[in-house]
């Protein structure tokens, strides 16, 4: 995908479903890939992991980083943001299997801040695709504001359904304060919004924070 040249997918009869997927139906393509790749063993993933991850970074290392990429739903995603996103899934998966073996599994925050501006953003400025389009859409326009020590302050606004980037004015609806570390799992329902909140780890604030609810009901993740 990040090669770009029409090549066939790894996953013969993955593209269809990659295609035609919505925030909401992402976990039936997952379902589909673990049974079009029927892999288990833990060494053998590993090392399929590596060489995979070796070989997407060689073919990547001269892409300009605000190529647009083909991505799911129709969407697209600069280059940058598919490696930022590959990050994501390593430390979201990792923890999901750290808390199985029950480990440590820190999680860097610059590194989930690499998934929000490279990835989130990214695809926010390109192109949504369908992704949202199962999402029940707000006709009042709400603007949230995100900032953090690791990002740069960015404004997405959500009306009929539509996400948009917009400038940062003092004017957003809502302000997110926040750790890219707590958000960016908290967002993949790995940790809870009362704890996130409770722990300091976001923090809400602007005008209008009784909208936030209503702005991730749309805006979220699978």
């Amino acid at each position: 995908m990040i090669r770009g040249d029409g090549g066939p997918l790894p996953l013969p009869g993955l593209e269809g479903a990659m295609g035609a997927a919505r925030v909401d139906t992402i976990s039936r393509m997952n379902a589909l890939a673990l049974e079009l790749y029927p892999e288990r063993d833990p060494v053998r993933l590993a090392e399929r992991l590596r060489a995979d991850i070796a070989e997407v970074l060689l073919v990547s290392a001269d892409l300009d980083p605000e190529k647009p990429v083909w991505w799911l739903g129709g969407s697209r995603v600069p280059a940058a943001g598919v490696l930022a996103h590959l990050v994501n899934e390593m430390l979201v998966h990792g923890l999901d299997i750290a808390r199985a073996v029950r480990r440590p599994w820190p999680i860097p925050a610059s590194h989930e801040a690499l998934f929000l501006e490279l990835y989130l953003f990214g695809m926010v400025r390109n192109d949504m695709g369908r992704l949202l389009d199962d999402a029940t859409p707000s006709a009042r326009r709400i603007a949230v504001e995100f900032r953090s020590a690791h990002t740069k302050p960015a404004v997405l606004a959500l009306q009929h359904g539509q996400l948009r980037a917009e400038e940062v004015d003092g004017r957003a609806d809502v302000r997110l304060t926040f750790d890219p570390a707590v958000l960016v799992p908290m967002m993949f329902g790995r940790i809870s919004r009362a704890r996130a909140v409770l722990g300091g780890g976001v923090r809400i604030g602007g005008p209008r924070p009784w909208l936030l609810p209503a702005f991730l009901r749309t805006v979220r993740m699978p």
